[in-house]
């Protein structure tokens, strides 16, 4: 037997594809914000392939979970900055974020301030600051790919996040101002 290693390049969507491509996207300004601060993620992986990881968890999720648990809504859009959130469970009008990530399970969404920004975000663009009794504003689905770094393999949880309705709003003043900064919105 002879094997040998081919080169061909992993086949990229490059975005989800129900998002605007000529509108400003919240992740983009989020993204630019860590830039801006110094806070982005490793240079040392191939960040489109990392991006392509995520759109597929993302995928797999949204035909998984159907119409059963949460719809893919329309983009959204506020003051010039559209959002592309990945579900909406409606019965109890519940943000539903998809994740997939190389992090420990010990990295709590809190722990990351991409998730958080974005997920404030949502809620903001969906006019939802609390949650409806039982159920909280935002679940997060999330694939930890090394699970805890134990070599037992992938895990999978659930996590809900309640944010106030100031922490909504401190937060898209400062997406919507680094926007207007950036000359991305008017």
């Amino acid at each position: 037997m002879e094997i040998v290693e081919l080169q061909e390049d992993f086949p990229l969507v490059t975005t989800s594809p129900d998002r605007s491509t000529d509108k400003v996207h919240v992740t983009e300004i989020i993204a630019d914000i860590e830039k801006t601060l110094g806070k982005e993620y490793s240079s040392d992986w191939d960040g489109r392939i990392t991006r392509e990881v995520g759109f597929l968890w993302e995928g797999v999720l949204s035909k998984a979970f159907g119409e059963k648990l949460a719809i893919r809504p329309p983009e959204v859009e506020v003051e010039g900055i559209v959002m592309s959130m990945d579900g909406v469970d409606i019965d109890n009008w519940v943000i539903e974020e998809y994740k997939c990530t190389w992090k420990s399970t010990k990295t709590t969404p809190d722990m990351i301030w991409r998730w958080m920004s974005q997920t404030k975000a949502y809620c903001k663009g969906m006019g939802k600051n609390k949650s409806t009794g039982k159920y909280p504003c935002v679940k997060f689905h999330i694939l930890y790919l090394m699970g805890g770094y134990d070599g037992k393999g992938p895990k999978y949880k659930v996590y809900g996040v309640e944010f106030s309705e100031l922490e909504i709003e401190e937060c898209w003043g400062m997406i919507v101002n680094h926007a207007k900064h950036r000359g991305w919105i008017e």
